[in-house]
């Protein structure tokens, strides 16, 4: 689940710098429910708990996306739809690992233009 999403144990993951912490669905208004991601589909080997990081300051990937759909994976949003998003850059297409896992696949630092950052950044909340 969006780590901006309800009432996390540990707290905003960017405290103090102002972003939206949706703690009830009338909180959702900026972006719009369609555009506010919920729930994502993560991939097996970055998963640490139910809690989708998107860091809106640093340049890095914190948990990443799967992309099991030919490069693509699935999501919910506020208003109820689901999609499949292409991720596009080459850090989220790391080789996948099979069998026992010997590296978790978090924390990746990427350059600021990042789209698919950028992308997260602009589904997971706002200032």
């Amino acid at each position: 689940m969006n780590c901006w999403m309800g009432l996390p144990n540990t707290g905003p993951w960017n405290p103090n710098r102002g972003y939206y912490l949706f703690r009830k669905t009338t909180d959702i208004v900026r972006p719009s429910p369609s555009d506010t991601l919920v729930f994502i589909d993560e991939r097996d080997d970055s998963i640490d708990d139910g809690y989708f990081v998107t860091d809106m300051d640093a340049n890095i990937i914190v948990n990443f996306p799967a992309g099991y759909h030919g490069r693509s994976g699935g999501l919910t949003f506020a208003d109820g739809h689901a999609e499949i998003h292409r991720w596009m850059s080459a850090q989220l297409q790391a080789p996948q690992q099979v069998g026992n896992q010997t590296q978790k696949k978090e924390f990746t630092a990427v350059p600021g233009n990042n789209p698919d950052l950028l992308w997260l950044r602009a589904h997971a909340t706002s200032r």
